[in-house]
């Protein structure tokens, strides 16, 4: 029989967000439904490899098509990242075709640079990471572009890639307004390679030409919550003791990791009902695991642990103008944690969240201004304020983001942009699924089966995003595969393998 593209479509999504679900109930015989052999070559109709696949796009363009996805909804930002997998080579069949996956795999002006390397002699490593690159659009529109397979991407590989996958996605009607990046030492160097002063990107505000549309700008932006943890990172060094890596100091005033954790306790001893009940001891003494989650950071920086902070400064009275830097950094830090994961969009120059970033700005150069003018030495001027690459970030967050709100906004008075999705959580949760499938165990894979969980993700989760306005409680929006665009036959699987002596041939 032949199936309705509805019930392959419906079957597939429930296929790939849990494979032995979707056979328990194929099993329980309470529904008649395709057979996983048939889903599969579905899923599979598009053969994911290194690289940028014309038929990905292709297919980014039929889904957006078929999801009445606005013009502004085009418009979005690249994200990329890195993840580390398997050094591994393996042997997968592609039809009749033995292909050999596991080497790095970038484009031919990295593979030119390492004969360069290697004094005239190629020489191809094992891939240990990989590179992967995701559009999200304004509206939620979500997909990732491509992936290529590395050794530790560098900034000069970031540039032609990014500006590759810039003017590709230009060509299928795609805009890129702003790039999102985590803040690496490779990524920091690529933001650099796009100014002719590389010294100080700050003075462009961290707006870039866009090699794509030369009469627009682009935007480069470090990723909210990485800067949230770099921050709190630089706390949990702050103290006062001789030889202390940090002693951060606010108008005079110590800000020290130990006022946090003093506040803390008064707020779960000084009444019956906690003040606030999130946090918890691993909030304030943090392994190094916990130190990779976002939530844990913020916690520390909110409006809650501001209102925490105030009320033990109070109850101290007199005694408690020790803690005046504390607030004040407390103040801005959440100021921009509230921005950034708030969902309302922003429709117009004038919304007053704009104004309050810009004042988060403006006080972390009055602290570093207030630091760099004294007459210390270098050695302690570093001492008393966040990392340069801290700070940085926090400007390129910022001064970044209100450049994306203006240029979009310009070009398009009816556009809007939502805070909550300019962050780098759209590619963490994609590798995540990744670690996560085989029942959660798969947390060190090859690059094959990288290639092969790209296609379920895109199949079993929506591709418009929960935090857009564009979409209703209501809506499904779960991507279709390609097959049912282009009405190609579906691969069938070849029953003959190859002989044992073909293999010879990639030794």
């Amino acid at each position: 029989m032949r199936w309705d593209k509805r019930i392959i479509s419906l079957c597939l999504s429930m296929w790939n967000s849990s494979p032995k679900a979707y056979e328990h109930l194929k099993r329980s015989n309470f529904l008649l439904l395709p057979s996983q052999s048939l889903l599969k070559k579905y899923k599979n109709c598009i053969h994911q490899r290194c690289g940028f696949n014309t038929e990905m796009f292709r297919w980014m363009n039929f889904e957006c098509d078929d999801k009445n996805i606005s013009e502004n909804g085009r418009h979005g930002g690249l994200s990329f990242d890195e993840v580390a997998i398997q050094e591994d080579l393996v042997y997968t069949r592609r039809k009749d075709e033995l292909i050999l996956t596991g080497m790095v795999d970038i484009n031919e002006e990295s593979k030119q640079g390492s004969i360069i390397k290697n004094g005239g002699t190629p020489k191809t490593d094992l891939a240990s990471h990989v590179f992967q690159m995701f559009f999200l659009g304004n509206t939620g529109f979500r997909w990732p572009v491509a992936y290529f397979a590395t050794r530790e991407v560098t900034a000069p590989e970031i540039y032609n890639l990014f500006w590759e996958a810039v003017i590709t996605l230009k060509e299928w009607g795609f805009s890129v307004d702003y790039a999102i990046m985590d803040g690496a030492s490779s990524n920091r160097s690529f933001i650099k390679l796009n100014y002719t002063d590389p010294s100080n990107p700050r003075k462009g505000r961290f707006m870039v030409s866009n090699r794509a549309d030369l009469s627009r700008k682009l935007a480069m932006i470090m990723d909210f919550s990485h800067c949230v943890k770099k921050v709190r990172n630089g706390m949990l060094k702050s103290a006062e003791y001789e030889g202390s890596k940090k002693s951060l100091i606010i108008d005079g005033k110590f800000v020290l990791w130990k006022y946090f954790h003093e506040a803390y306790q008064w707020s779960i001893n000084s009444s019956t009902w906690a003040i606030n009940i999130k946090l918890t001891p691993e909030h304030f003494s943090p392994d190094q695991a916990q130190k990779m989650r976002n939530h844990l950071a913020e916690e520390v920086l909110d409006v809650e642990m501001l209102h925490i902070m105030k009320k033990y400064q109070a109850s101290l009275k007199d005694k408690g103008n020790h803690l005046d830097g504390c607030v004040k950094l407390l103040t801005n830090t959440s100021t921009l944690i509230r921005i950034f994961r708030d969902k309302k969009p922003i429709k117009n120059t004038s919304d007053s969240r704009l104004k309050q970033l810009e004042d988060v700005a403006t006080f972390f150069l009055d602290w570093e201004r207030q630091v760099e003018d004294t007459d210390l030495t270098s050695s302690v001027k570093r001492k008393y304020l966040l990392s340069y690459e801290c700070r940085d970030d926090i400007m390129s967050c910022i001064h970044g983001f209100l450049g994306l709100v203006e240029q979009t906004l310009t070009r398009d008075p009816t556009a809007t942009i939502t805070p909550a999705m300019i962050n780098s959580d759209i590619i963490e949760n994609m590798f995540c699924q990744v670690r996560a499938t085989n029942n959660g165990s798969n947390t060190n894979p090859t690059l094959d089966d990288y290639g092969g969980i790209v296609n379920s993700i895109i199949l079993g989760q929506n591709i418009v995003s929960v935090k857009s306005n564009a979409k209703s409680v209501d809506t499904v929006f779960t991507a279709k595969p390609l097959h049912f665009y282009t009405n190609q036959p579906l691969i069938k699987t070849t029953k003959n393998m190859p002989k044992l002596k073909n293999l010879m041939q990639y030794r």
